[in-house]
Parts: structure tokens; sequence; C-alpha cells
């Protein structure tokens, strides 16, 4: 069980971090 979890609490990082990685490089941009 001690396995999934680091890949869990990444996959979970990863989602949090995405969109607000997506919406503030083309919101810059478009601002710019």
């Amino acid at each position: 069980m001690a396995d999934w979890a680091p890949v869990l609490v990444g996959v979970v990082l990863f989602v949090l971090l995405s969109p607000g990685l997506l919406f503030s490089f083309p919101g810059n941009g478009k601002q710019l």
C-alpha cells in the first residue's frame, strides 16, 4: 500500500497545479 501513496500525491499535485499553469500562461500572454 505504501507504493501508491507517493504516486497518488504526485497525481493530486499535478492536477491541482496544471490548471493554474495552463490558465496563467495564456492569460499573461493575452494581457501582454
